[in-house]
């Protein structure tokens, strides 16, 4: 499998094989924080700040039934699925689309703009590469990887929208899928957030981990209750 070179866009390792073996890093490590709050399914939402990283990245985890596990990889990869169902568990959520490049990207990596609210500020945009890879360890399950870029080559998408303002996937932000002694699938879901604009980072990791631990919970809980559908 090729990888790719990023730009220091999300602050992270600047090649995507290195992207991966961190997030798989941070999920393990993600897994330790105390949790802050069990939703009715089950799912554990916490915060935390990963080795190295000085932004606070949020973190759900949660176990399915191994039958449902081509119905959470449809749910992350590719986008055309993954828009079509956000809206059933992401309430920030305003659309996404695959934007093109004369130059075609590697098997599994989709160049995505996604579009969320962030009331009561201006509405956001993201630019990232969205990658669907195996394991390293060559374990079941897979990983999917979303960093942010600045730009990207062969394409005019960059900066700000109008009044949207541009906001950042940072390292690490990741979906990991791995499979249990018990039979079940877990999910573990960790973003890392730049909302840009007059939002500071050091703002965003104390007066908004509140509400974005909040929106990971009802997201965490809508997610189980979609698979399940």
């Amino acid at each position: 499998m090729s990888s790719l070179t990023l730009d220091a866009a999300s602050a992270g390792p600047h090649d995507l094989d290195q992207w991966q073996r961190g997030c798989e890093a941070a999920c393990e490590e993600a897994l330790t924080w105390p949790v802050w709050k069990t939703t009715a399914s089950g799912a554990r939402v916490s915060s935390g700040f990963i080795s190295g990283t000085r932004i606070r990245s949020m973190f759900w985890v949660q176990e399915l039934p191994a039958e449902k596990e081509a119905r959470v990889k449809s749910l992350i990869f590719p986008l055309a699925e993954v828009g079509r169902n956000a809206p059933q568990w992401d309430a920030t959520f305003q659309g996404a689309d695959v934007v093109a490049t004369d130059s075609p990207l590697p098997d599994g990596v989709e160049l995505v703009k996604w579009r969320f609210k962030a009331s009561p500020l201006s509405k956001r945009d993201l630019l990232y590469l969205l990658a669907w890879r195996p394991l390293t360890s060559g374990a079941a399950g897979g990983i999917a990887l979303y960093p942010s870029v600045e730009s990207y080559p062969d394409t005019s998408v960059r900066g700000e929208t109008g009044k949207r303002v541009r906001a950042y996937n940072m390292y690490p932000s990741c979906d990991r899928i791995t499979h249990l002694a018990d039979g079940r699938i877990q999910i573990c879901h960790l973003i890392t957030s730049r909302l840009g604009g007059c939002v500071p980072d050091y703002v965003y990791n104390t007066a908004f981990a509140p509400s974005v631990r909040s929106n990971y919970a009802h997201e965490a809980e809508a997610f189980h209750t979609h698979v399940l559908r």
